[in-house]
């Protein structure tokens, strides 16, 4: 593979590439909640939260009816079926999945009691992810596609790059687990390459971006559009580590990466939305790492790993949680004690 001398031919293997989807239907649902929904404060949806309750109700629609969202809401008024689905689903956060559907349910005038019924469904689901939370423990399904850290880098070191979805593959498993940055499913979705002359002002907040030199080097990234951006700001900038920066660099080069462009897109060259590249992820850990891992099972493996070694410092806690963009509190929120490389005491060599 002789990467300066490829166009970009190939992108990241597209999610769902079966179900049928319907653009036109989903814009249509996003200028909905973008123009005549309003927040609980009476003011317009932000994009991110319209972004938000759009990919959770394409997921949604995708998982009870195997397609996508159409228009038709008439599915949604039968809120025991798709409570029934969600609670057969492998879903995380089931509860963050009816957030947009009442909302588009009370702006359509829905009858109450479907409402009150989905309202039911999130407070328990709720309580549900209190309750794990509260015990530490990871479910079967995550300790089964769990590894140890240390496991996982040495798969990760003896995966050896000899195709096009090698690299693209290899790439993503390390932005998880061998970067500054642990970032969320979502936010690779949004990644873009600027040019490192771009000043900060003038970068558009609704993405997140590699930064390239006047060579077409990676520099560092900048996180722009994530889930805690109203605690932690916006532009906040990590560097790569060497391992991460060098593999970046190969798939720069090979796909001929400019500014301005996703980073990662469909086969069509479309990009991604942030619901659908959390199946992108989890092709990529199973293709290097044998197992369909989850950002937030992914965000488990290297919380636990830190705190089963003892005690750290308040400010080396403080640091370790600064790689996940959240606080020391909610890292331990993602604890797992039940994990591989967790459980019965083991210790990495």
């Amino acid at each position: 593979m002789n990467p300066s001398s490829r166009k970009q031919t190939y992108k990241t293997r597209e999610s769902f590439k079966d179900v049928k989807r319907n653009p036109e239907a989903i814009q249509a649902l996003k200028d909905l909640f973008t123009h005549s929904v309003i927040s609980r404060f009476d003011k317009p949806l932000s994009a991110s939260t319209v972004t938000n309750y759009v990919g959770k109700i394409e997921r949604l629609c995708i998982e009870c009816l195997g397609h996508g969202w159409n228009g038709d809401h008439r599915w949604l008024l039968d809120p025991e079926n798709v409570i029934a689905c969600i609670d057969r689903s492998t879903l995380s956060a089931k509860k963050d999945y009816l957030s947009g559907v009442i909302k588009l349910l009370k702006h359509i005038g829905a009858d109450q009691s479907v409402i009150d019924t989905y309202l039911k469904a999130m407070s328990r689901f709720k309580n549900d992810e209190y309750d794990i939370r509260r015990n530490n423990k990871g479910s079967e399904k995550q300790v089964d596609d769990s590894l140890p850290l240390s496991e996982i880098r040495q798969k990760i070191n003896d995966f050896v790059v000899k195709t096009p979805e090698d690299l693209a593959d290899k790439l993503i498993t390390m932005l998880f687990f061998s970067n500054n940055l642990v970032p969320r499913g979502g936010d690779l979705a949004l990644l873009k390459y600027v040019s490192i002359t771009k000043k900060p002002k003038d970068i558009n907040k609704n993405f997140n971006y590699v930064t390239l030199d006047k060579l077409g080097c990676v520099v560092d990234m900048v996180w722009c559009f994530y889930k805690t951006r109203n605690t932690y700001g916006d532009c906040l900038r990590f560097d790569f580590t060497p391992e991460v920066r060098k593999i970046f660099n190969d798939y720069v080069k090979f796909y001929n990466g400019q500014a301005g462009e996703f980073v990662f897109t469909m086969a069509n060259g479309k990009e991604f939305s942030k619901a659908n590249f959390n199946d992108v992820i989890q092709n990529a850990t199973e293709h290097v790492l044998g197992k369909r891992m989850t950002p937030n099972l992914i965000r488990s493996i290297q919380i636990s790993d830190y705190y089963k070694n003892g005690l750290h410092t308040q400010n080396d806690d403080l640091a370790f949680a600064k790689k996940f963009i959240h606080s020391v509190d909610v890292s331990k929120d993602y604890l797992k004690t039940n994990l591989k490389g967790i459980a019965d005491g083991d210790v990495d060599d």
